[in-house]
């Protein structure tokens, strides 16, 4: 997936910048977002972050995979900005729905998503 460098940077400050500041943030999966985590790490690199303030909850997840299976969404993002930027504590969808965990850890302060050449 080709994602404009202009719209990259732009998405991934947005990003570091709430990140920065900390609270909880609803991070997708997939191949548009694979250039936008690059450029945050590159930017916590640089400025780092306080992983501490921060809460990661996914978006979804494959039925049946443990986080530690590399086809897992868990894995994806383990991998590509949860472990780069030191967060851990994240949260997976469970049998309770996506709502529900939200809720219980005080909502969002911001959802990405991601949207494919497929419109998925």
């Amino acid at each position: 997936t080709r994602i404009l460098p202009d719209l990259v940077t732009a998405v991934a400050g947005e990003l570091y910048e709430r990140l920065s500041r900390g609270g909880n943030v609803g991070l997708p999966t997939g191949r548009t977002m694979d250039p936008i985590y690059a450029r945050v790490v590159e930017l916590h690199r640089a400025r780092p972050i306080n992983p501490d303030r921060v809460q990661g909850f996914m978006v979804d997840e494959y039925v049946g995979l443990t986080k530690d299976d590399p086809h897992s969404y868990s894995y994806y993002l383990q991998q590509r900005i949860f472990g780069p930027l030191g967060i851990t504590r994240i949260h997976r969808v469970s049998e309770h729905g996506y709502d529900d965990l939200i809720q219980s850890h005080g909502g969002l302060d911001l959802q990405v998503l991601g949207l494919g050449p497929n419109g998925h």
